[in-house]
């Protein structure tokens, strides 16, 4: 839908009582109204439940933080003028095994985001 488009058309569908609490709590979950649950649906969107939206955000958040000191330690070495490669071989395993846990903290909320999508189809 583009930005000027307005939501003119009208759906009526019928739905089961259960089908109808399902899809009520399927949109409070994800904090909006049913008719922008089912818009969303319409167009592939993925609609997380509002704790998993602020645990995402917190991730987000301590993973800038993580880059932003990892940028910090490159500066102050690039600063240097000698710097010991022997010296940084713990630094150098340190964010290897930081990066390696950011891929598979990706790599899992892709998977999860993924068959939540396929769950709803």
């Amino acid at each position: 839908m583009t930005a000027d488009e307005r939501k003119d058309a009208r759906l009526h569908i019928r739905l089961t009582p259960s089908q109808d609490r399902a899809l009520s709590e399927r949109a409070r979950a994800a904090g909006v109204t049913k008719t922008d649950y089912v818009t969303a649906a319409l167009e592939g969107t993925v609609l997380l439940p509002a704790a998993d939206r602020d645990l995402l955000r917190a991730l987000l958040l301590e993973l800038a933080r993580q880059g932003n000191n990892l940028n910090q330690v490159a500066h102050r070495l690039n600063a240097l003028s000698r710097v010991d490669p022997l010296g940084c071989a713990d630094a150098i395993a340190s964010v290897s095994e930081s990066q390696a846990a950011r891929v598979e903290a990706y790599r899992a909320v892709r998977d999860a985001l993924s068959s939540e999508r396929r769950a709803r189809t």
